[in-house]
């Protein structure tokens, strides 16, 4: 219930380009970065995949969670929703 209730919460179409926002909840990888430059494209997890990784944590309010190469931070936000403290590392500033 906790994960489901932290999904709503959460506008994923906020979180992806603008020109894919129709596309936010399709159960599937998003490309919310194209690759350029010698980077690889960058992918918001599809949301089904997500949300039993998040179950399978299982975690507290209490719990603490790095979410290392947050992309976008939809993953980030969802978890502040979950656990107690989340810190997010993203290496692109962009």
């Amino acid at each position: 219930a906790a994960v489901i209730s932290a999904m709503l919460e959460v506008p994923r179409e906020q979180f992806v380009p603008e020109a894919r926002a129709s596309l936010a909840y399709i159960d599937e990888d998003l490309c919310v970065q194209e690759a350029a430059g010698g980077r690889p494209a960058r992918y918001l997890m599809e949301p089904m995949v997500f949300a039993r990784l998040l179950q399978a944590l299982e975690l507290s309010p209490e719990a603490k969670v790095l979410d290392v190469g947050c992309a976008t931070g939809y993953s980030s936000a969802v978890l502040g929703r979950i656990a107690g403290r989340v810190v997010a590392l993203e290496a692109d500033a962009g």
